[in-house]
């Protein structure tokens, strides 16, 4: 290996595989340099967490006006707000780590363009 890439790669290890690239009050974006998340933590309001493999993820579709809605084997999320077509894109690319509910209750931003999570939903779809 020539000594620009030994020292890329050492770069690339020195900020560890979960350096985010974009990261926001409501997400976590993994950089174009690291490889994909294992696993999305979803983190609700009341303090709970429900962490889900994106190795069972089979779906995602978005619609701006009702949010994104995820298909995992066994289970499916629902993700309100406003604005969420950046995090979309990062699920699409299994590239975002967390995701934050907003405490607030609000959905109203603090500029016309900045992305809220209102509401996280989780639901187990497996029969008993």
């Amino acid at each position: 290996m020539s000594d620009e890439t030994l020292t890329r790669h050492a770069d690339l290890l020195s900020r560890g595989p979960s350096s985010p690239e974009t990261r926001s009050a409501y997400y976590s974006v993994l950089s174009a340099s690291s490889s994909q998340a294992v696993m999305l933590d979803l983190r609700f309001r009341d303090g709970n967490s429900h962490a889900l493999g994106y190795s069972y993820l089979t779906a995602v579709s978005f619609n701006p006006s009702a949010g994104i809605r995820m298909e995992f084997v066994g289970h499916q999320v629902l993700i309100e707000g406003v604005h969420l077509d950046a995090l979309y894109r990062g699920l699409v690319a299994h590239r975002v780590s967390w995701i934050q509910e907003d405490f607030s209750l609000s959905e109203n931003p603090d500029t016309p363009s900045t992305l809220v999570v209102s509401r996280l939903q989780f639901a187990s779809t497996s029969s008993p």
